[in-house]
């Protein structure tokens, strides 16, 4: 990826992050941590999100999946003012 990470407040609405990630979105959670992207990334052939896969991988020593394409961290799902389309996802989820 070519552009540099930013750290901003977003709107995290489902339609907002469908057009952050351009298309339905894919959760992808870990115990403290969750992201969202394009579910379609591979299909479309987006560009591998190296980023992505070095946060994953140094969050839980494992990397056991590419992602592609754009990428949304939101904040941790700790306090019940989580930033998450409707409320935090359960590990394994998707939502479109």
């Amino acid at each position: 990826m070519n552009e540099p990470a930013r750290v901003e407040t977003i709107n995290a609405g489902l339609e907002n992050l469908q057009t952050l990630v351009a298309g339905n979105i894919e959760a992808v959670i870990g115990e403290n941590w969750h992201f969202y992207l394009n579910e379609e990334s591979k299909i479309l052939n987006l560009a591998p999100n190296r980023r992505a896969a070095h946060l994953v991988l140094e969050e839980t020593g494992v990397l056991t999946a590419v992602y592609c394409g754009s990428v949304v961290f939101l904040q941790p799902c700790r306090d019940q003012q989580a930033s998450t389309p409707q409320s935090c996802p359960e590990p394994g989820s998707r939502k479109q």
